[in-house]
């Protein structure tokens, strides 16, 4: 099941009104999820505030471990899904690309997040699916590919 909301401003919500799916949720099952929120829902994110915590913080040992000294920046984020990566200066974007696909890793290059142009030296990482100890292997191999396409 799942619940969503919108927060807007009072005048812009009947031109969001038109997006409902669905015809809403059951009266059975919003009272379920009412019944959940109410007395759960705090523990319940604090267990998910742990879960996402853990998987940051493994992707965060790998990195470090394998890009200390190079200059790369990486964002430690409070919250989110995602560490923000500023690159090496010299990394080449192409060869980082193509390594990344040889090592069966993915992020996401920092270009698709500036529509004016720029961001090549940006990539995204995604730390929300895998477990721990998957995250903290992903991030050694994305860190491996990213010394060999630095500078030579």
């Amino acid at each position: 099941m799942r619940l969503g909301w919108l927060a807007a401003p009072r005048e812009m919500i009947p031109a969001f009104q038109g997006f409902l799916f669905g015809g809403g949720v059951s009266p059975f099952m919003s009272r379920v999820a009412t019944s959940f929120m109410r007395d759960h829902m705090t523990t319940h994110i604090q267990r998910l505030i742990d879960v996402y915590r853990e998987k940051r913080d493994a992707m965060l040992r790998g990195l470090d471990e394998v890009l200390a000294g190079t200059g790369a920046v990486v964002s430690r984020p409070e919250g989110g899904f995602f560490l923000w990566m500023k690159l090496p200066a010299g990394t080449d974007q192409r060869r980082l690309a193509d390594l990344a696909v040889d090592a069966r890793v993915q992020y996401t290059p920092g270009p698709v997040f500036f529509p004016n142009g720029g961001g090549d030296e940006f990539i995204r990482l995604a730390f929300s699916f895998e477990p721990p100890e998957k995250c903290y292997e992903g991030a050694r191999l994305i860190a491996r590919a990213i010394r060999a396409a630095g500078p030579r």
